[in-house]
This record gives C-alpha cells, structure tokens and sequence, in this order.
C-alpha cells in the first residue's frame, strides 16, 4: 500500500512548512495469482508496476487512486484501484491500513489466463520510512476473485516497494509588527499630610521640603531612610518612588523605672537596659505595661499606665540584705540555707555579693574569728554550687556585731553591690 496519506512535514514544529495535502510515488515487486481448480492450488508469479496518487481528506483519513499493471504469461494484468487509507503520524515511521475496490481483469494468448474486467474489493497495509527527501515505501494488497468461478475463487497478491514523495508549500514568513511602547511611569508623588520637612538620609543627610523629596530620592544611589516629625520613618527604594507614604506616629508615653545598678528590668517582658545610675527609660505606646524588676536576689512586678506625651515613674525597692544564722560552736549552714541561697542566685541580676562571718562574745576571740571565716567560706561555697559565678563574690573580713544578742551575732551576712568590681 502506499502511505503518501498523512506524511507530515520534516520538522512537525516548524513554522515554514506546512504538511503535505497530496503525494505520489511508484513502485514494482511480484503479482501473485493463487488458483484453486478442481480443490489443487496452483500459484502464478507475475511482475507488476504500480503508480499511485493521493489526496487528504481529513488527515488521517485519505483517498488514494492506485495503477497496478502485471506482466503474465501471454498478455497483460490490471487492477485500477480507488480506496480509503488510514495512516497513522510519524516523523520517520508511519504504518497504514487500506480498503477499497479494484476493476481486476487480465488479456492473454492463453484463454485460462484471459478474464474480463470485473470489480473486487481489496484491502492490504503498508509501511513507510522517511529517507532524506522520498519515503521507501513497502506495501500488500489482496483480492478474492470469485467471478470467474465462483465454486474456485482466486487469490491476487501483489507486494510492491517503491518511492513516494509528498510535496510540501514553503510559508512566507508574516512580518511581526513591534508592540507600541510602554508609556513612561507617572512621575513620582510624595505624600505628607499635613506639608513638612522631612529628613532624607545618606547621601542627601538634610531636611528638606517634601515637594522637593522625590527628586532628590530618584538621584540617591541606594534605598534611603525618610523620617519626617510626627511620622513613622520609612525606607525607601529609588527606584520605586511611585507613592511613597509616611504614616503618622501612634502617641504614647514614657515609662521610667528607678532601680539598682545590675538589676533586670523587663517592660511587657522586653528586657529594657539599666544605666550606671540604676534608670531604665522606655517609650512605648501601650496605654497599660508590665513591669519586672530582678537583682540581688529580689523580684518586684506592677503595671503602669503611660498616659500621652507624658512619662509615668516606678521605683523599685531596695535589694534585700541576707542573714544566715548558725548554731554555736558551728560552721555548718543550716538546711533552709541552700533554699534561700538558691533563690538569691537565680536573682541576683548582673550583681555583685559581699560575704561577712560574725562571731558571738563567747570564747576565745582567735577561734570565734576562725569560727565566723568558716562559714563565710561555707555560704561562699553554697553559692558557687548553685551556679554563680565565684569571680562576683567577695568575702569581707569577720566581724563581732556588738550585738547583746549571741544567737544574732552568729551569722553571715549577704550583700549585693553593683556589677561593677570593687
């Protein structure tokens, strides 16, 4: 069969060839004639040619008008033939199916061979391979021939190779109008309600008009920062100054806590920082916050109320002083020792503790002063177990109280100081 039917172009993307709608091709192989007389089949070999023409219908579908002409023994065979093809796609590789009928009849010197032209329908299949500009193309056809003899019908197979090309119409190329260019952007707008100065930073660093702003922002060679009195500040890229924005500033108070040297202080749990002098100063806009206090071994809480434009002030109480006591005649720390030692640890801020042992009037002075050093030695210790840092302690020289009252003179007394070093 010949598959001229649905040969697509060489490249199926191209944009400069369309696919072919028509094609021709020759071909030549054996006709072959299987006869069964009698119920004894003979077979004939005959050459045959076969010419062929072909036009889409509806890619895949096809109509194809094929000239087969066989050489016999004494005269002549044809079988003009009109059929449907159906091909399937390929770049390289396209098989196919046809069906159709054929006007089959034969001339000869030998009256056996000789037969009329009588109509048969056929069918067969085909393959095709694409080879640089023609396709070579193998196909079958068969017929059965019953009007000769209707008791003995006849076989008729031709199987042909042969050429076939598909003409193809080059596309001119459509010219390609440019799109009309884009309209340059609106010139850029500075928005500040009501008209003020506003400062641009580096590389302008001035304050400036804020009509007189977007140029000057346009030229910076980096984003730039633009505060202006009363409003948020705001970043802004030199390159996309279309609407730029500042937006006014929430109103708020200041709150001022009075605290220690080396105390923690924490306003709605945001750790504020605490000067030399004991102050910690933070602006906020909250009409309510929560304030912490933590160092030497105190925690104090309260909430303030900013009100607008004005500053609200909290003193925290003074870091208490520790005293642990110790029974006579000893340097051991009593049990509620390591509790209450563990809790001036855990708050004792960025602070600093001073350690004195004390002594009673009982005894022999040089002991009692032992006495009172073993048990500083002995608080010192407790602390540096429950995790502070031993470099912050300091241990001052013992001390009789002068205190009526023995029991009270026999402690170790707890301090804190700054963070700074003595």
């Amino acid at each position: 069969m010949w598959w001229w039917a649905v040969a697509l172009a060489e490249s199926p993307r191209s944009v400069s060839v369309e696919h072919p709608t028509w094609g021709f091709g020759a071909a030549a192989g054996p006709w072959i004639v299987v006869k069964t007389p009698n119920e004894t089949a003979t077979t004939d070999f005959d050459a045959a040619l076969v010419g062929h023409l072909g036009v889409a219908l509806r890619p895949p579908v096809w109509v194809e008008v094929e000239a087969p002409l066989g050489l016999t023994e004494g005269g002549l065979r044809w079988a003009p033939r009109v059929q449907l093809a159906i091909l399937s796609p390929g770049a390289r590789l396209r098989p196919s199916i046809v069906a159709g009928v054929s006007g089959q009849g034969a001339t000869s010197s030998d009256p056996t061979a000789a037969a009329p032209t009588r109509v048969v329908p056929h069918w067969g299949a085909g393959l095709a391979v694409k080879a640089g500009g023609p396709w070579f193309r193998v196909d079958a056809r068969h017929t059965i021939d019953v009007a000769v003899d209707p008791a003995n019908p006849q076989h008729h197979v031709t199987a042909t190779l042969g050429l076939e090309w598909l003409p193809v119409r080059k596309v001119e190329p459509v010219a390609v109008v440019p799109p009309p260019p884009v309209p340059p952007p609106a010139p850029p707008t500075f928005q500040v309600q009501p008209a003020v100065e506003v400062w641009i930073s580096h590389p302008v660093c001035a304050w400036v008009p804020s009509s007189e702003a977007p140029a000057l922002i346009a030229g910076a060679p980096a984003p730039v920062t633009v505060v202006a009195a009363g409003y948020l500040p705001i970043v802004v890229d030199p390159a996309s100054t279309a609407d730029i924005v500042l937006r006014e500033a929430p109103a708020g108070g200041a709150v001022v806590v009075a605290a220690a040297p080396g105390d923690h202080v924490f306003v709605d749990e945001v750790q504020v920082p605490v000067s030399a002098a004991g102050q910690a100063i933070l602006n906020t806009v909250s009409p309510l916050v929560a304030v912490r206090v933590e160092g030497g071994g105190r925690r104090v809480e309260t909430e303030l109320a900013p009100i607008n434009g004005w500053g609200v002030w909290y003193r925290a109480s003074a870091p208490p002083v520790l005293e642990i006591r110790f029974p006579q005649g000893s340097a051991a720390p009593p049990p509620e020792a390591s509790v209450q030692v563990g809790q001036l640890v855990s708050l004792s801020g960025d602070r600093r503790y001073r350690l004195q042992g004390s002594y009673s009037a009982e005894g022999a002075v040089a002991a009692n002063q032992q006495l009172a050093s073993a048990r500083a030695e002995a608080v010192r210790k407790l602390m540096v177990d429950a995790g502070f840092d031993p470099t912050r302690i300091e241990v001052l020289p013992v001390s009789s109280l002068g205190t009526d009252d023995p029991a009270a003179a026999r402690v170790v007394i707890v301090s804190s100081t700054g963070p700074e070093a003595p």
